[in-house]
């Protein structure tokens, strides 16, 4: 939902790091939210190293990975679900050592 990962962009470009209650307008549900710290990391594109920053993001119960380059979203990764951009990641999202 674009609406909602919009949302994510001012507290990342912030650094935001920890617990909050975001409301949802659509429906007036009261969600609450832990951003983690930005870690660095490594993508692999086909054979190739790509730096990216990952956040976990928890959702009321559910854990979220997303990985960006600066100000853009590569990707969202969690058990149900795995969301990215094909023409940077054309092989999915593949954190490398």
């Amino acid at each position: 939902d674009r609406d909602l990962l919009s949302v994510w962009d001012p507290l990342f470009r912030a650094g935001i790091a920890g617990e909050a209650q975001i409301l949802d307008v659509r429906n007036g549900a009261i969600h609450k939210v832990d951003i983690g710290q930005k870690a660095e990391v490594k993508l692999n594109v086909l054979g190739r190293a790509l730096p990216a920053e990952r956040y976990s993001v928890t959702v009321d119960d559910e854990v979220l990975q997303i990985f960006r380059q600066g100000d853009l979203l590569l990707g969202v990764k969690s058990p149900k679900l795995e969301a990215f951009l094909l023409e940077i990641l054309p092989e999915g999202i593949q954190e490398t050592p």
